[in-house]
């Protein structure tokens, strides 16, 4: 995912030239991998962020679009890491962290819920919940950087 920077998706590692002899397929067992790059810029990789399954299984687009959402957070917290002020009132951080936690919660629901299918109206609260923590860090990021991201 990093040398290449881009998702890699991969059904059965057993089965996959440059996965079958990682050491987490052997000895940990991981067979479905999914990882897409996490980034300092566009175009600069630093490292991945990946949802694995012991079982063979095709990962769907609301998945791969969820890990690209949690790339996109965690590069904007990295923003906001590095900005030399601290970008938010008191009040913007008392939310954002909030927010925070309920998207923790949500991912921690989706984890649980894996083998069932969720209520449509839990789905859109899901949803609403990550475009709410992702539109709070872009828009501390853009006054932390002074520019769009």
């Amino acid at each position: 995912v990093v040398t290449a920077n881009e998702d890699m998706v991969v059904e059965d590692a057993r089965r996959h030239l440059l996965l079958s002899a990682n050491p987490a397929t052997i000895e940990m067992g991981v067979v479905a991998y999914a990882g897409v790059p996490l980034r300092a810029e566009p175009n600069e990789a630093i490292g991945s962020f990946c949802a694995v399954d012991m079982k063979p299984r095709r990962w769907d687009a609301r998945e791969l679009r969820a890990l690209h959402d949690v790339a996109d957070v965690a590069h904007g917290l990295t923003v906001l890491r590095q900005a030399e002020r601290l970008p938010l009132t008191s009040d913007e951080f008392c939310v954002m962290t909030g927010v925070g936690g309920r998207a923790v919660e949500a991912a921690m629901r989706l984890h649980e819920a894996g083998k069932t299918r969720l209520e449509t109206s839990e789905q859109h609260a899901l949803v609403a919940l990550a475009s709410d923590l992702g539109r709070q860090l872009a828009r501390a990021s853009e006054r932390s950087t002074g520019r769009r991201t």
